[in-house]
């Protein structure tokens, strides 16, 4: 999942939503039991009380290059009327596995905007971002942002700046900050953000997450950052518990994860129950590459 800059129109994710659902087995879980591709094409969120074949609600599609490096993917959001549309391209130097740069388009509904974001690593995970921002409607430069990730310990400091549209002399946006966590088997299990200006950057201030044994498809699709953000794909392994909340008892999110697999461990579908409205459920579908 690419991060993007964190003063942001958007961000790009592959988001789970809930809805009130019945369970049925999906037509897409039927068609790809037998794949044993590990390079997923599709993650698929079905409204499991609609009929198969207009059950669809959102879909990320993949695509890559002959070296089975992703090259771009698409967010497609069937919700809100129309069709919304996120894309995002990825560009690599030579031979290299981890792109350099990242194009996103997208649209607030009004007008389309473009981010291009550079990106630069400490091994597989995002050291720094710069992100220039155009609305392209208006043909007009909207901002420009940057963030550094330091590694401190088992921990993440963070510093950030941004400008926006017209570019004053001075940031519109700086801070810095530490934020704690714990990571096991290369999963963020725990992280606490205690400082002040916590949710623009991390979603909720705590999060606790467990995971599976197993690998997750996603990961190799998505650029590496080394904090949560309020996703919780771009991990080794499938989440299969995650609570998130900025005070105790509010503002809570608390969901678990369980999974079909294929007898390899990559996982077919998950259905996400919330804890707190256990009747409140949603399902997705992993489908791989032919």
């Amino acid at each position: 999942m690419l991060l993007k800059n964190l003063t942001p129109p958007l961000f790009v994710a592959l988001i789970i939503f809930s809805s009130c659902q019945r369970e049925i087995e999906s037509s897409f879980e039927r068609t790809t039991n037998n794949n044993d591709s590990i390079y997923l094409k599709e993650f698929v969120e079905l409204d499991t009380t609609l009929a198969p074949g207009s059950d669809t609600v959102a879909r990320a599609r993949f695509f890559y290059d002959t070296e089975k490096r992703v090259t771009m993917y698409t967010d497609e959001d069937y919700r809100w009327g129309p069709q919304f549309t996120e894309v995002t391209r990825y560009f690599y130097n030579g031979s290299d596995t981890l792109p350099y740069k990242a194009v996103v388009n997208y649209s607030d509904f009004v007008n389309d905007y473009c981010d291009t974001i550079f990106l630069f690593y400490n091994g597989v995970v995002v050291a720094k971002d710069s992100t220039i921002t155009h609305d392209i409607t208006n043909n007009v430069f909207w901002g420009t942002a940057v963030i550094v990730f330091t590694p401190n310990g088992n921990n993440t400091f963070i510093q950030s700046r941004a400008y926006n549209n017209p570019q004053p002399s001075s940031p519109d946006f700086q801070w810095s900050g530490m934020i704690m966590q714990t990571r096991v088997n290369g999963n963020i299990t725990q992280q606490d953000d205690t400082t002040t200006a916590s949710v623009v950057y991390t979603d909720r201030l705590h999060h606790q997450v467990s995971y599976d044994n197993k690998i997750n498809p996603i990961y190799r699709t998505q650029i590496h950052y080394p904090i949560i953000n309020g996703y919780k794909h771009q991990h080794k392994n499938n989440t299969i518990e995650a609570r998130a909340w900025d005070i105790p008892g509010q503002f809570e999110d608390h969901d678990r994860y369980d999974y079909i697999y294929r007898s390899d461990g990559y996982p077919l579908s998950v259905t996400i129950t919330n804890v707190l409205n256990p009747a409140s459920k949603s399902k997705a579908v992993y489908i791989y590459t032919d």
